[in-house]
C-alpha cells in the first residue's frame, strides 16, 4: 500500500477552515453544534437497535446469555430449569423463523415496498417482544436463585445455632 500524502489530503478538506471560522466567529453556534453532536452520539448508543438484523442479533445474544445463566444456577431451582429450557427451545425456533423471514424478505425482489417494510416491521417488533419476554424471565430466574440462596444461608445459620459449643 503506497504511503498517504497528508498535505494533499488536508488541502482537499475544505470543511476544516469553515469549521475553524465558525468557531472563531460564533463560539455559541460552535458550542451548540458540539452539544448536538455529543447528545446525538449518546442517544444513538443508548437507544435500542433500530434495524431488524440488529434486533435479531440482540435476540440471539439474549438467548445465549439466558442459557449461560441457567447452566450457572445451582440445582435448587430444577423445576424452573426444565420449564425455561423448554421455553428457550421454542424461542430459538421463533428466532430461526424470524431470521428466515428476514432473509426471504431481502431475497424476494418482486415484493412491493409496502410488503417489504411490513415484513421488516413484523420481524423487528416480534424480535423485540421476545427480547422483552427474555428479560422478564431472566429477572424471575434471578429472583428464584436469590430465594434459594437465602434459604440455604438461613438453614446453615439455624444449623450453626443449634450446634452445641465444645
Amino acid at each position: 500500500m503506497p504511503p498517504t500524502n497528508l498535505k494533499a489530503s488536508l488541502s482537499d478538506a475544505t470543511w476544516i477552515p469553515s469549521v475553524a471560522s465558525s468557531a472563531s466567529e460564533g463560539p455559541r453556534t460552535f458550542l451548540s453544534l458540539c452539544l448536538v453532536f455529543i447528545l446525538c452520539t449518546a442517544a444513538y448508543r443508548m437507544s435500542p437497535p433500530l434495524s431488524p438484523r440488529a434486533q435479531l442479533k440482540r435476540l440471539n445474544r439474549n438467548i445465549d446469555d439466558m442459557s449461560v445463566l441457567i447452566d450457572a444456577s445451582n440445582g435448587d431451582i430444577d423445576h424452573w430449569r426444565c420449564r425455561v429450557y423448554d421455553w428457550l427451545k421454542l424461542v430459538k425456533i421463533d428466532a430461526c423463523e424470524l431470521e428466515i423471514c428476514l432473509l426471504q424478505t431481502g431475497k424476494d425482489g418482486s415484493a412491493s415496498w409496502s410488503e417489504y417494510f411490513l415484513s421488516l416491521k413484523s420481524v423487528y417488533f416480534s424480535a423485540r417482544a421476545v427480547c422483552k419476554e427474555i428479560d422478564t424471565i431472566r429477572t424471575d430466574i434471578k429472583i428464584e436463585h436469590l430465594k434459594s440462596e437465602l434459604q440455604r444461608i438461613q438453614q446453615c445459620r439455624l444449623r450453626d445455632q443449634n450446634r452445641p459449643f465444645t
